[in-house]
């Protein structure tokens, strides 16, 4: 098999990059710009949030330039960082097309998967069964 082949056959657009990956990643903004990198002014923007008001981006592109790659490797900044303002910070990430038919989506179904992604990552934080209780009632999560 040719390099070229070879190379193309690693680069499925549909399956975005770990967000440690520094074989194939390539840095694109920083490589046409050469400004600060968009994923620091993103991490920055949600660790400086004011507790209790949600914070929303929208991210839009088409399949495969790599918005779940960099949204990845937001989100690895924020879990190692613990966040520029000094507080740690809780990041629960759902890929709805590893759950769901994204050709037949209906809200009731996202509404499930990202509770059920929620739960999913507080557990893996610490919380459920041996997690923090509250005012005497107990704090665990459902299974799932």
């Amino acid at each position: 098999m040719d390099r070229i082949t070879a190379l193309y056959q690693k680069l499925d657009p549909l399956q975005p990059l770990p967000a440690d990956d520094t074989q194939l990643y390539v840095d694109w903004q920083q490589e046409l710009y050469h400004s600060d990198d968009i994923k620091l002014q993103l991490a920055r923007g949600f660790s400086r949030s004011i507790a209790g008001v949600p914070v929303t981006r929208l991210f839009t592109g088409h399949r495969g330039t790599g918005k779940t790659t960099e949204l990845n490797r937001v989100k690895q900044m924020l879990e190692r960082s613990g966040g520029a303002a000094g507080h740690k910070v809780f990041v629960s990430f759902l890929e709805c097309e590893k759950w769901v038919d994204l050709n037949n989506l209906e809200p009731p179904d996202l509404i499930l998967q990202m509770v059920r992604q929620l739960v999913l990552d507080l557990k893996q934080a610490g919380f459920g069964d041996h997690g923090p209780k509250s005012a005497g009632s107990s704090a665990n999560l459902p299974k799932c």
